[in-house]
């Protein structure tokens, strides 16, 4: 149990004899319950006095009608498919990735950290879905709405409620629920997710200078003897000139790698050779690039995608493809 001593009211601490107060009736007439109630957990963490402010009222309202919305229309249009796919996995791996994050907070009576994944993060996760998944999974979305509206009982009870029995069919009610189970959760969806996003960004970067929206994003792989000579040098701990050998390439096609793999220290270079270890060969890699980061690409910029292979390029005007890295694809826009 926490205890907050004032409730401010925009910023400062309300005060009766000043007439800088809202009596809770009038907000809950004006907002309803639950509104008011997300407003004033969203005001304050641990022993901070919560501040009420009109216009995170009025952002909530929306926010919570915003859910009803998105979960109604999952619902609506959602189908069940043979097996689940990549961006099936990864939502269900940042479902898992939630549980664990909410059951923290609220342990450690972090309920504004907690009502902030609730209501904003796992939003968020779905819209994702929705926008980058071919087809909606309705086992999928089942399992993460569910959760998620077990967790909304806590804080917007009267809507987890109408969503449990409104839009679920659930004849039980939400608030006499356990607490939601860890799903089966993937990790190398987070992994591939890093590497998709990052490239995403290279990509975005590249806008910054370019005058227009590109029709076409070209990506170019790197040859499976570089992917060697970074498995021997990184990998093995070969010695570089060994590696160079061993890969079959000459310094003059494989120098820039070279260089890379020197510079690749600490943080960086865990999560490189993580990677590495997941996508594992320049075919997987151009599956993932035409199955999964066009999806990113369509998304953000609604360029459409072609993926060479470095030593297949037929179409490279500015001699991009020499420069690819494995994992990290030579990047031309037009």
């Amino acid at each position: 149990i926490t205890s907050n001593g004032f409730v401010k009211l925009e910023g400062r601490r309300m005060s009766k004899s000043k007439g800088l107060f809202i009596p809770l009736w009038k907000a809950i007439s004006k907002y309803g319950a639950d509104v008011t109630r997300l407003t004033l957990l969203m005001g304050a963490e641990d022993l901070d006095d919560p501040d009420w402010r009109e216009v995170n009222a009025q952002a909530n309202s929306r926010r919570l009608q915003s859910i009803w919305n998105l979960i109604s229309e999952l619902l609506e249009i959602s189908r069940e498919k043979p097996e689940k796919g990549y961006f099936e996995k990864l939502l269900l791996t940042k479902l898992a990735e939630n549980i664990a994050k909410v059951d923290e907070f609220m342990s450690r009576m972090k309920t504004a950290s907690a009502v902030r994944i609730i209501y904003f993060m796992m939003y968020d996760d779905l819209v994702e879905y929705k926008e980058l998944a071919d087809e909606i999974d309705r086992q999928t979305i089942l399992s993460y709405i569910e959760a998620w509206t077990k967790f909304m009982s806590m804080f917007t009870p009267f809507l987890a409620e109408e969503i449990w029995s409104s839009l679920l069919k659930k004849e039980s009610l939400v608030s006499l629920e356990t607490w939601p189970e860890v799903p089966e959760n993937y990790p190398e969806t987070r992994i591939i997710e890093k590497y998709v996003k990052d490239l995403l960004d290279d990509v975005l970067s590249i806008m910054k200078v370019y005058p227009r929206k590109p029709k076409t994003v070209y990506l170019y792989t790197a040859r499976k003897e570089k992917w060697i000579f970074v498995s021997k040098a990184l990998k093995e701990g070969i010695d570089v000139r060994e590696a160079i050998k061993s890969s079959g390439l000459g310094i003059d096609v494989i120098g820039h790698l070279v260089k890379f793999t020197k510079e690749l220290k600490g943080f960086d270079k865990d999560i490189y050779m993580k990677t590495l270890d997941i996508i594992g060969s320049p075919e997987r890699e151009t599956e993932i690039l035409n199955q999964i980061f066009s999806r990113y690409l369509k998304r953000s910029l609604n360029s459409d995608l072609i993926v060479y292979a470095e030593e297949k390029a037929t179409y490279d005007p500015k001699l991009k493809a020499k420069k690819a890295i494995p994992l990290k694809p030579a990047i031309y826009v037009e």
